[in-house]
């Protein structure tokens, strides 16, 4: 009898594949492994037991012993040629399945026949009874996840890596009551050399009933000055009420008991939008900046301005709007009443709004968000950060788990990226008009110093040049920032 075993699995004379049943003292038993409901094959093989060697790589031919399907035919099917093909091939396919848990589990079978290249097309494997395995086998090591009116679940802790989650941050009580849930990076530690934080959120691949994640960035530098945005701490926030983001920073607080911030610099996508894109919601206890929950593009919408904003004049009020953040903090506020007076009816609710959330609300006041004579940076300045992070979900609206499957890599991929940066292989990428338009913020800010520009003509200079595609002329002026006091130096071990 012609038997090799390969994995748990023994193929007998290369054409029929069995596993294991049963396990006795004197005996392994054996089962056919292609097993229909409606008429399974009934032969089986017993395998003699050798206490004193491993029986699945010590064994003789003269173990097996093969019990038929009946009196009249030892199986009940033709023979299926190239197991001894197909079994090593699934065997590897599921460790890589395990260990890459992001691959395309098609992917994974076609790499490893690849890699037979005296493989048939007899012997090949059925590709979508490859990939049905490979799903069913991740299905089984993940956790089961949550329901979307569930918020209150059971996490499983033994399923994150060691330090990677760091517990529940709880925010309201009794029936607004809600919970959020950190995770650290392996950067975390270093957090006291990082002098600024750029506070973000995405809302694509979370799902109910987490509505977006928050996350927390900083940036790294080499010795040649180069720079890379890796991500310091994300929270899978349930609720995006101003108790909830104070609980939350509350929370880093005490675990960051070193936390102190030396400066700003948000976006300049976020800083210079109409009513649709991202503006800065900082952090007081961190002094940083957060862009992404869209509160302007939430009210407008609320608010039905939309369809009042095609007259000229709301429109050049909102960009105004916008793009008080450009001045200086002291100025701000009285800026906002001078122009609140002349501003059209259409935007009064939400100039109520932003006054009272913003110009003098509780949570959140000019002195954390003005970013005047700060230089904005973001990985490539157009969202790039989030799009590689959407991209490695390969969808939308993924289960708990899986989320967070999807933090661990990027929580990875944070040393690789520290090395890439420290023997200069990698760099952050900016656009051309975004350094331009950064020059261009310097070059006013620079006249408004020196006393060429009053407070509203600096204003109304940023709007005309910044609300554009595409400056229209470039201003040669330094960025006036000394890096090195905001950024963590690459050379120290992360």
């Amino acid at each position: 009898m012609d038997v090799s075993v390969l994995d748990n699995n023994f193929v007998f004379s290369e054409v029929f594949c069995f596993t294991k049943k049963a396990d006795s003292n004197k005996t392994f038993t054996w089962r056919f492994s292609s097993r229909p409901s409606r008429d399974p094959c009934k032969s089986i093989v017993r395998q003699k037991k050798h206490h004193n060697r491993d029986c699945f790589i010590d064994y003789d031919q003269d173990d097996f012993v093969e019990i038929p399907h009946d009196s009249d035919s030892k199986h009940n099917h033709a023979a299926d040629y190239g197991n001894h093909h197909r079994v090593p091939i699934f065997t590897e396919a599921k460790k890589i399945a395990v260990k890459e848990k992001f691959t395309a589990p098609r992917e994974i079978i076609y790499g490893e026949i690849k890699k037979k290249k005296s493989i048939t097309g007899r012997d090949m494997p059925h590709i979508d009874n490859g990939t049905r395995r490979l799903r069913y086998l991740r299905a089984k090591i993940q956790p089961a996840n949550p329901r979307k009116d569930e918020p209150f679940f059971d996490v499983k802790e033994d399923f994150f890596p060691e330090n990677f989650y760091q517990g529940p941050i709880y925010a309201g009580t009794g029936a607004s009551l809600t919970r959020h849930l950190l995770f650290f990076t392996p950067v975390m530690k270093r957090q006291e050399d990082c002098r600024i934080w750029f506070l973000d959120s995405t809302f694509y691949f979370m799902n109910d009933p987490f509505k977006q994640l928050l996350s927390f960035n900083g940036f790294i530098k080499n010795s040649k000055g180069h720079l890379k945005q890796i991500p310091l701490l994300f929270c899978c926030m349930t609720r995006r009420r101003a108790i909830d983001y104070s609980a939350v920073f509350q929370k880093i607080k005490e675990i960051v008991p070193f936390l102190e911030s030396k400066g700003l610099s948000p976006t300049l996508k976020g800083l210079f939008s109409l009513l649709s894109e991202n503006i800065f919601l900082p952090a007081p206890t961190s002094a940083a900046i957060f862009t992404g929950a869209k509160p302007s593009s939430r009210r407008s919408v609320t608010l039905n301005l939309r369809q009042h904003t095609t007259k000229k004049a709301p429109i050049q009020f909102a960009i105004l709007y916008s793009s008080y953040s450009a001045l200086p903090i002291f100025l701000i506020v009285s800026v906002f009443d001078s122009l609140r007076n002349e501003a059209p009816p259409e935007l009064e609710e939400l100039l109520e709004y932003m006054d009272r959330n913003w110009i003098r609300g509780k949570f959140w006041t000019p002195e954390n968000w003005s970013c005047y004579n700060i230089l904005s940076r973001t990985n490539n300045d157009c969202e790039g950060l989030h799009h590689q992070w959407n991209k490695l979900a390969g969808g939308s609206n993924l289960p708990f788990y899986k989320m967070t499957m999807v933090l661990e890599k990027l929580s990875d991929e944070v040393a690789i990226t520290s090395e890439l940066l420290c023997h200069d292989k990698i760099r952050q990428h900016r656009k051309k008009v975004t350094e331009l338009k950064d020059s261009i913020l310097f070059s006013l800010w620079a006249r408004y110093q020196k006393n060429e520009l009053n407070t509203m003509e600096l204003l109304e200079e940023i709007v005309r040049e910044l609300k554009s595609t595409f400056p229209s002329h470039v201003a040669e002026n330094p960025f006036n920032i000394d890096i090195d006091e905001l950024d963590m130096s690459v050379e120290e071990e992360v």
